[in-house]
């Protein structure tokens, strides 16, 4: 499974072509647009409020689409090839006898289960 972080430094590029200045910690771009590779985030110091996001909120903000535009452009761009999750999915969806199709249990590092989602 891929991590959409994993995939900040490609999409800024793409997006805004290539940084300034870098760091292992933070890319500078022009007009005031960061991303920092290891937290696969992006700020915006220009916008009104600094705004920033992950890299679908940078696809959406960018190229103006919703979060399936963003899905169909990066495998487009060839940077990602999974269907993304509970999106048009059978399992995602209720069964109709009333019964959870399906869970899914996310646990720490050390297997200790923190949430469920059904």
């Amino acid at each position: 499974m891929t991590d959409l972080a994993d995939l900040i430094i490609p999409v800024a590029i793409r997006l805004w072509g290539e940084p300034s200045s870098r760091s292992p910690n933070e890319w500078r771009f022009r007009l005031g647009r960061t991303i920092s590779p290891r937290k696969g985030v992006w700020t915006d110091f220009q916008a009104g409020d600094k705004v920033g996001g992950g890299v679908l909120d940078l696809i959406k903000r960018e190229l103006k689409v919703d979060t399936r535009g963003a899905f169909e452009w990066l495998k487009a761009q060839g940077l990602y090839d999974e269907e993304p999750a509970n999106e048009n999915r059978q399992d995602s969806r209720p069964a109709r006898n009333g019964k959870i199709p399906a869970t899914y249990e996310y646990t720490d590092e050390t297997g200790r289960m923190l949430y469920q989602v059904c």
